[in-house]
């Protein structure tokens, strides 16, 4: 019968942390939404309410104070906390290719929660037209390789569209850290000094001695660096950066 009492006395404690819980998710819902109402109120046409670096430095944060918590267990639950918010501000359209659909639907969905409305297309082609033509908001991609559908990067136009994001986000600590999509946008990311930044050029040798070559294919070579992008260098052609993923 002591034993019982103290089982219910813990389930009442529980049942008390979850609507605590519930009490402040929604205040971080409130104040989201005043933070998206003042965007608008600065006549901003093209809001960001996916925010890549925003998101990771909290999970470093969070992941730093919950020590004797799991980073996958931290990252899970905020991401479907970003996700719902996101929803919450009216969600986010996003166009993946139908071929490796698979890997970049779990990725997609992993990293943006419930806030995303997932857009078949079908191809990278489609996919990063639908962007281009502003039917969605954010693209998915394959990382940029050799292979089948990592190649869009020599053959589709990318004016106008620029690596923002990637996925997964959290690696062991020794564990390469090539990710397996990346999202573009049509807003030019704000980088830091930390930031990893990608770039095409058809000089073997780029002028730029920090970047590192990842991958050639014809004429084309795929270069990758870390710090703030070079801008308007001849023969460098800039597409993008994304944070750098947290390592545990």
């Amino acid at each position: 019968m002591k034993e019982s009492n103290s089982l219910e006395r813990l389930r009442d404690q529980i049942d008390t942390i979850d609507n605590n819980i519930l009490k402040l998710l929604l205040q971080r819902g409130e104040f989201a939404n005043h933070i998206g109402l003042a965007k608008k109120k600065n006549n901003s046409n093209n809001i960001d309410i996916y925010r890549p670096r925003r998101q990771l430095n909290i999970l470093r944060r969070l992941i730093k104070n919950g020590k004797s918590l799991s980073p996958l267990i931290v990252i899970k639950i905020w991401q479907e906390i970003f996700g719902a918010q996101i929803l919450m501000q009216g969600g986010i359209k996003i166009s993946i290719p139908m071929d490796n659909s698979t890997i970049i639907y779990d990725q997609v969905t992993s990293l943006l929660g419930i806030g995303v409305k997932i857009i078949e297309t079908k191809n990278h082609y489609s996919a990063l037209r639908e962007l281009s033509k502003d039917n969605t908001k954010l693209a998915a991609v394959l990382f940029p390789g050799k292979q089948s559908g990592q190649d869009w990067w020599i053959k589709y136009s990318l004016k106008g569209l620029f690596i923002i994001s990637c996925s997964p986000i959290l690696y062991k600590m020794n564990e390469k850290q090539i990710p397996k999509i990346l999202i573009l946008s049509k807003n030019k990311p704000n980088t830091v000094d930390t930031d990893i930044s990608l770039y095409i050029t058809l000089n073997k040798q780029p002028l730029k001695t920090n970047l590192s070559l990842q991958c050639k294919i014809d004429n084309k070579y795929l270069y990758m660096g870390i710090g703030k992008p070079i801008i308007n260098e001849k023969n460098i052609n800039y597409i993008g950066s994304y944070p750098q993923p947290i390592s545990y």
